[in-house]
């Protein structure tokens, strides 16, 4: 459960109490980012938008491995955060360089989807 921490006074020492007692949890962070969707969604309107943008992260979550490590969408980017203790059990992908390639792997099948009009342009843009 996420928690905001925010302390009004500066010099209280609850901050630091309630911090300290966060434990430790090495991983990996990945952001995507779907860059000059913004565009898109002024020129389109943001239904169309969302639609792409509901449809992209979707088909992220269903392809990739880690689909139970997506954090949370902010707009148009996608944050996965992967635990080493997680990552270090799986079969295949159990390093950054496997990581790298699953998500390149997701990007391309975007790419090769042979519905038009379901998926980002961009991806398809860049790719």
């Amino acid at each position: 459960m996420a928690v905001y921490i925010n302390q009004k006074d500066p010099a209280s020492k609850d901050i630091v109490r309630i911090l300290n007692k966060i434990p430790t949890c090495p991983g990996t962070c990945i952001f995507i980012d779907l860059v000059e969707s913004t565009g898109i969604k002024y020129k389109k309107g943001i239904g169309y938008w969302g639609k792409l943008i509901n449809n992209t992260f979707n088909f992220i979550s269903i392809l990739n491995d880690f689909p139970d490590n997506i954090v949370k969408g902010i707009g148009d980017e996608l944050m996965i955060y992967i635990p080493d203790e997680l990552l270090s059990k799986k079969e295949s992908l159990n390093n950054h360089y496997a990581i790298i390639e699953e998500l390149y792997s997701t990007l391309l099948n975007i790419k090769s989807f042979p519905v038009k009009n379901l998926f980002m342009d961009l991806l398809k843009k860049y790719l």
